[in-house]
Order: C-alpha cells, then structure tokens, then sequence
C-alpha cells in the first residue's frame, strides 16, 4: 500500500534531521530500529536509512572490537 505525499514528505524530512546527527547520539540500537527503513516506499528514505545503519553497523562493530580487546588483557 503506497504511502500519501504527505507521509512521505515527513518521513524524508526526518530522516534529512537524523543523517545530520552526529555518530554518537546514533548508538547501536539504530540497528533494530531503523532497519525497517529499507523497506519504505521512498527512495530518499531507503538510500537515509541505508547510510544510516552504515554508520550505526561501523559504531557498533568498533565497540565490539574495543570491548574484546579490553577482556583479552
């Protein structure tokens, strides 16, 4: 089921506000609960949300990484 123009509209405005944020706010949660993005109708959300959980998947791998270098020592 298409979405309406006004929908979208805000859904592309949002996410235009969440890419600007900076990667520490954006924590490993946005993984779960952004995934949906992908699916959405508008192709502006899809490549936003895509960039999104680029950069939440490389915040979260980095943590992984620090916390298992911190339990080897």
């Amino acid at each position: 089921m298409p979405y309406s123009d006004p929908r979208v509209i805000c859904r592309e405005l949002a996410m235009s506000i969440v890419e600007n944020m900076p990667s520490s706010v954006i924590g490993e949660k946005a993984l779960v609960t952004t995934r949906h993005l992908l699916a959405d109708n508008s192709l502006e959300v899809r490549k936003m949300g895509s960039h999104l959980l680029q950069s939440a998947a490389s915040e979260f791998t980095e943590h992984l990484a620090i916390e298992a270098g911190v339990d080897t020592e």
